[in-house]
């Protein structure tokens, strides 16, 4: 299992944002900190990682200030699980 905590008074730029993603899945040098490298670099998830549990607080923070931004990754969160099939038991994506 493995869980993200994205919490909008760290995590203040998209770039810190794409930088926790990378360093929680050792994405390494070739991930470009962006949307779509963010959606090719998540599927397929790793069976040592499922379930994969994403939990967004503060995110109104971000928003807030990156509100293209915040659209965008909350679009690729939610793309992850819709294309890639994914159940309960191996994605969830929350902002609370």
């Amino acid at each position: 299992m493995k869980e993200i905590t994205l919490d909008g008074n760290k995590q203040k730029t998209p770039i810190e944002v794409y930088q926790l993603f990378s360093e929680e899945f050792d994405f390494g040098p070739y991930f470009g900190n962006n949307p779509d490298a963010l959606y090719d670099f998540m599927v397929p998830i790793d069976a040592e990682d499922k379930p994969v549990i994403i939990l967004w607080y503060n995110s109104s923070i971000f928003k807030e200030k990156y509100p293209k931004e915040f659209a965008q990754l909350v679009s690729v969160l939610n793309s992850i699980s819709e294309f890639g099939k994914f159940d309960q038991d191996t994605f969830q994506f929350k902002i609370l």
